[in-house]
């Protein structure tokens, strides 16, 4: 099956696979922002300690992922990391049309 997609500010519609939807609807997803596109795996790798981490982890520039830290003297440590899409007025606003 072949489908166009037509692409908008907010991300592709998914009107095609959805027959039934009568609104537009868009997917807005960080990874389709070609403006983002730093994945420091390098620095990550080669991190000595937390605080090398952690500096890597704010090059991030893709959608969101869990990462663990640990090291050889015990420490742990959890980070979200990653950008999400800013919706100014949330999401309801956006629901109701009135997001730009």
């Amino acid at each position: 099956m072949v489908v166009d997609v037509e692409s908008t500010a907010h991300g592709p519609l998914l009107n095609p696979i959805l027959p039934k939807e009568t609104r537009a609807i868009a997917l807005k997803w960080t990874l389709y922002d070609s403006t983002l596109n730093t994945v420091p795996l390098f620095e990550i790798d080669t991190a000595a300690n937390w605080g090398d981490f952690s500096s890597a982890l704010e090059k991030w520039s893709w959608p969101t992922q869990n990462v663990v830290y640990a090291d050889d003297e015990g420490h742990i440590a959890y980070h979200a990391v990653g950008k999400i899409p800013l919706r100014p007025a949330g999401w309801r606003a956006c629901h109701r049309r009135q997001c730009a």
